[in-house]
């Protein structure tokens, strides 16, 4: 049953077959032109919402325990997905963890007004009717239920905005406007990173059109569902979805064409770096691991030296890291190669 192969796979995810890269000749990295689109300008009301956010993500918070219930401002992780009045999932709607303040605002405000009183671990519904201007055009109008389970709570202890101490408080030894100056400073490094992405999606495309790489369909859906058993199958199964549920979503995942164009895209993508890696003789050095340990644990919060210690005594993390670290120097030698033009209009 599907239910206990996506159980399985949880458990073990990499039970299942790794592909083998078709070899390819690297195609040559001459005359690669890429053009971008440069980021807008940072208005004040952008930067007093970054403000904001960064207040609330540094504010301390305390975990309520279960028999402890939500109240309006508290933060609740949840995971959530829709089905219909009768019952039955709605593909591409399962997500988790998904973070929810309580009788806050979002799209749908029947759905954070539903977590107050709420504790952890609860499971309940809520009915909705979506907007005619939600993203997704094919719920527009449509009545159904949203499914929640509620994964933590926590509450936090922000300071009133009108607080004269408010950011020493927090642990900000910065001014308001120096404050306000790293937060422009850290949107635009942002934006930078954003654009040498793009550069980057740009350029392999490129590359990626003067070459041909077969990719077997059967390796395209096996990725595919370990996509799904990770993302949507998961949540369905905390949700206490039914085995018709997995079948359901699963079959619409197969059945995407813009899905199945992207894992094939990816597949052609590893084959390609690898052969360009064979022929430029790029290698993984210690300094590249120790970037990306380093970005690694800023992002996560935790001491550096702990990071690296975790990855050198888990081989597993470690070939992982390794593979990631020696994709970047590929991509970067690729892009230097390149002729990349921003532009602003």
């Amino acid at each position: 049953m599907l239910v206990e192969q996506v159980q399985a796979f949880l458990r073990s995810p990499d039970t299942l077959p790794q592909v083998t890269l078709p070899a390819i000749e690297a195609p040559s990295l001459e005359g690669v032109q890429v053009i971008v689109r440069g980021p807008p300008e940072l208005d004040p009301d952008t930067l007093q919402q970054l403000y904001q956010q960064h207040l609330e993500r540094i504010a301390p918070r305390r975990r309520l325990a279960v028999g402890e219930f939500a109240e309006p401002g508290d933060v609740v992780m949840v995971a959530m997905g829709v089905f219909t009045l009768e019952g039955a999932a709605l593909p591409y709607t399962f997500q988790a963890p998904v973070e929810l303040t309580a009788g806050g605002g979002w799209l749908l405000p029947e759905v954070p007004a539903a977590l107050v009183g709420r504790t952890e671990s609860e499971l309940f519904d809520v009915p909705v009717v979506f907007p005619e201007d939600w993203p997704a055009a094919w719920l527009r109008g449509a009545q159904a239920v949203f499914r929640i389970r509620v994964r933590s709570i926590d509450r936090p202890d922000l300071p009133e905005a009108d607080d004269p101490e408010l950011l020493p408080k927090l642990g900000i030894t910065l001014s308001l406007n120096g404050l306000m100056a790293a937060l422009r400073d850290q949107w635009i490094e942002e934006r930078s990173d954003e654009l040498v992405a793009a550069a980057e999606h740009a350029a392999l495309d490129e590359l990626l059109g003067r070459v041909e790489i077969p990719v077997a369909e059967e390796a395209i859906e096996a990725q595919i569902w370990r996509y799904w058993a990770r993302d949507e199958g998961s949540v369905i199964l905390e949700l206490e979805g039914h085995e018709a549920d997995l079948h359901a979503t699963l079959a619409a995942w197969l059945r995407s064409e813009d899905l199945r164009q992207q894992v094939g895209r990816a597949y052609r993508l590893a084959a390609l770096l690898s052969a360009i890696a064979r022929r430029s003789g790029i290698e993984v050095r210690a300094a590249d691991l120790d970037v990306l340990i380093a970005e690694g644990a800023a992002g996560a919060g935790v001491d550096p030296d702990a990071a690296a210690r975790a990855f050198r005594e888990d081989p597993g993390q470690a070939l992982l890291l390794a593979d990631r670290a020696l994709q970047r120097r590929i991509v970067r030698h690729v892009l230097d190669q390149a002729e990349v033009r921003i532009v602003t209009e």
